[in-house]
């Protein structure tokens, strides 16, 4: 009579194969045989959440109106398949419903390993926590990740870096040569690897629109390295962060969203050894209507052929979608602007770019030149940079060029000839 329990299953087919085609000695290319189809169909695959459920008025030791225990599962892998993750535990989530009509929920990830071909992902506990007011809109979460390594990424070499002496008149022979040469030669190793990931956020949530709200998240972590390992080399470390923040605040009013991005650390890129970078991001006036259109055509899509329909939706959809939305996003007088930011033994360059739209061109206007030659009329575009001659000679070092003080002034006053730069 107090408990209860539901299965939730989410279900696809993995698609087939698809056969070659077979290459003549002419220009004419014929389908492949049609025995070339895979002897045994694509077995389905099941996400499922197994749940319990205890109801109240005492759940699972609390006062509650329930407590929901989830674990998930995955269904339909041969023991090939299941490989992988031997050293993987699944997730559980756990959900907590009060009498007031609000909720708690915490998911889990349990520390673990998974690897295949050579890439290896191994992780440490995870715990996110989320809140529901009992208004239904008003959420707030915090997540904390110690770890996260991804292991073993390879960089094959590339063919158009490999110095051969070939015919340049035999394309063909020069490209296969390429390619094997490029296949024999060791590939790099990468690593990624973040540690101290955590964050936080609070929104409310916008009628009709999944997921999105007015409201801030905050995150950070410690520490990431990007590691780069050659066949006959040691590690080597091409970039390095620390102390990473990042800030996001949504802003919204009956008609438009704005968000606004902020990204600080302090790291090492290369030889290079930045005592701060920053990046900076606004996006304004984003309408409303046209952002409820988009998750719609994305519904529709998912609701008629699973996740490979709402991910790549067809021509007539987009078609559709732009001529119902494209006025009302245009009217709206959306605006971007990116900012990049950084500090280099005591100076300071940046590099910035953006788009706004001032006017919103008229109907006669579209039809007049097209879309894009009418928005353009009606919009601003800019960009800039600032650049500190001191970093020059070492930006050339660090990408294998040595410059002596004639070559750096000769290249700024070629520079500032062309008119589209100035020394300050």
């Amino acid at each position: 009579f107090f408990s209860s329990q539901a299965k939730w299953v989410l279900e696809w087919t993995p698609s087939a194969p698809k056969a070659e085609a077979a290459e003549h000695d002419g220009d004419e290319v014929e389908p492949a045989p049609a025995a070339a189809a895979p002897a045994t169909p694509p077995k389905p695959m099941r996400l499922v959440m197994n749940s319990d459920i205890r109801h109240g008025p005492v759940a699972g030791g609390k006062l509650a109106a329930a407590v929901v225990e989830s674990r998930f599962a995955l269904e339909g892998l041969d023991e090939q398949a299941k490989q992988p993750f031997a050293k993987a535990s699944m997730s559980t989530l756990t959900g907590v419903r009060h009498y007031s009509g609000s909720s708690d929920w915490r998911f889990a990830l349990p520390a673990g390993e998974a690897a295949d071909k050579g890439v290896t992902v191994r992780w440490a506990d995870m715990a996110y926590d989320v809140s529901m007011a009992s208004d239904q809109k008003t959420i707030r979460g915090e997540f904390k990740w110690p770890e996260l390594v991804i292991a073993g990424l390879s960089k094959p070499a590339a063919e158009e870096e490999l110095d051969l002496e070939l015919e340049e008149d035999d394309e063909e022979a020069a490209s296969e040569v390429k390619a094997a040469v490029a296949a024999a030669t060791p590939a790099e190793q990468m690593t990624i690897a973040v540690k101290g990931m955590g964050g936080a956020f609070n929104t409310v949530m916008i009628d009709g629109l999944w997921g999105v709200g007015p409201g801030k998240m905050q995150m950070q972590a410690a520490s990431a390295q990007v590691i780069n390992q050659k066949a006959d080399g040691q590690p080597e470390t091409v970039a390095e962060f620390k102390d990473i923040t990042a800030d996001t605040t949504m802003e919204a009013d009956a008609k438009t969203l704005s968000i606004s991005n902020h990204v600080k650390s302090v790291g090492r890129i290369g030889p290079l050894a930045f005592e701060s970078l920053g990046y900076e991001e606004k996006i304004q006036r984003l309408d409303l209507d046209a952002l409820r259109s988009f998750q719609q055509m994305l519904l529709e899509g998912y609701r008629q052929g699973g996740l490979a329909k709402a991910l790549e939706p067809s021509e007539e959809q987009m078609a559709a979608l732009m001529e119902k939305s494209a006025p009302q996003l245009v009217a709206a007088l959306p605006a971007y602007q990116m900012k990049l930011k950084a500090s280099y033994q005591g100076n300071a360059g940046e590099v910035a770019y953006g788009a706004e739209v001032l006017k919103a061109p008229s109907a006669e206007q579209v039809a007049e030149t097209g879309w894009m030659p009418a928005l353009l009329k009606g919009s601003a575009l800019n960009a800039s940079a600032r650049l500190p001659k001191a970093w020059l000679a070492n930006i050339a070092k660090a990408s294998g060029q040595e410059m002596g003080p004639e070559e750096i002034d000769a290249m700024v006053e070629m520079a500032t000839g062309t008119g589209f730069a100035r020394v300050e």
